[in-house]
């Protein structure tokens, strides 16, 4: 049962939370580029492409176009990381040639 509490104010304030970075990965699937939407401070971003079996195929700076003409087909994990090392954004990718 709930009891009514009277004089008592029930209102309560969560603090904001910081926006995500906008990032989009396109295209999904990919053939032999992968393209970035970064945000303005992107060039202090990292990002790796790990396989299926937890192996770093591409470790580097975020740049706006990512070759990805010596990565077999497959499904990989997209991990972008900001300059302290958090991880900001994980996403699936398919590269089909």
């Amino acid at each position: 049962m709930i009891r009514p509490a009277f004089g008592i104010s029930a209102l309560v304030s969560l603090p904001d939370e910081p926006q995500p970075l906008s990032i989009r990965l396109y295209p999904n699937p990919a053939a032999e580029s992968l393209y970035l939407s970064l945000p303005d401070n992107g060039s202090t971003l990292h990002i790796e492409i790990i396989d299926m079996l937890g192996r770093t195929l591409i470790s580097q700076p975020c740049i706006p176009i990512l070759s990805l003409s010596n990565i077999p087909d497959g499904l990989y994990v997209v991990r972008i990381r900001d300059n302290s090392g958090s991880i900001i954004l994980t996403q699936k990718i398919i590269i089909r040639k």
